[in-house]
């Protein structure tokens, strides 16, 4: 399955929006320190980065 790149965007900003908001809820009730804050985010960004390089999502027409 491939998103097409009008609904690609649609996914990225609500992935996005949720992951930020996520992370900044887990990281105030767990209190969370800076490494393990940054390890998140990379998590976050690979996973986005993996669902391009299986061709899930595209930017291109």
């Amino acid at each position: 399955m491939r998103l097409n790149k009008n609904i690609s965007i649609l996914f990225i900003s609500i992935y996005g929006t949720l992951t930020l908001i996520g992370r900044f809820y887990f990281e105030s009730a767990y209190n969370v320190g800076f490494m393990a804050s940054i390890g998140l985010g990379i998590f976050s960004l690979a996973l986005l980065w993996g669902l391009f390089k299986i061709g899930f999502l595209t930017l291109k027409e």
